[in-house]
């Protein structure tokens, strides 16, 4: 095995941690997600679109871990299954806003609420103050 300082053992260690918690969770929410039937990147899009109704698309891309190229194909077939509706913006008809259609709306009202449920399983082995650190990091990290 080679060498390394106990400083880089230690950074390749948290890289590790937080790639195999990432990939945990995004297992056990994923598993809920295709049971109500989206794909993760899909309701990804819901989410952002539920929460920013009237939303651009740019606004999508930044608000998800996606790329434009996804996030389009993704919008693309959420309209084709009746969840979102494309409206052209009105200060900039190249841009377009995306909103929740009826069923869109009815599917997260009803799916929204399990999800909050899945995540509070998922995060029960954590206390409230644990939570707030685990932010607090990750926060300082990502900025």
């Amino acid at each position: 095995m080679k060498d390394y300082k106990k400083d880089d053992i230690q950074n390749m260690k948290l890289v590790f941690a937080i790639y195999k918690g990432m990939k945990a969770m995004r297992k056990q929410e994923s598993e809920k997600i295709l049971e109500a039937g989206v794909t993760f990147p899909q309701f990804e899009v819901l989410v952002v679109v539920y929460h920013f109704n009237g939303i651009t698309v740019n606004g999508i891309i930044e608000r998800t871990l996606s790329t434009i190229g996804n996030i389009s194909f993704v919008i693309s077939n959420l309209i084709k299954d009746g969840m979102l509706k494309s409206e052209s913006c009105k200060n900039d008809k190249r841009s377009k806003i995306i909103s929740l259609t009826e069923k869109g709306q009815d599917f997260m009202d009803d799916f929204f609420p399990k999800h909050l449920k899945n995540l509070e399983d998922i995060f029960s082995i954590y206390n409230h103050e644990e939570k707030e650190i685990i932010v607090n990091l990750l926060k300082r990290l990502s900025s």
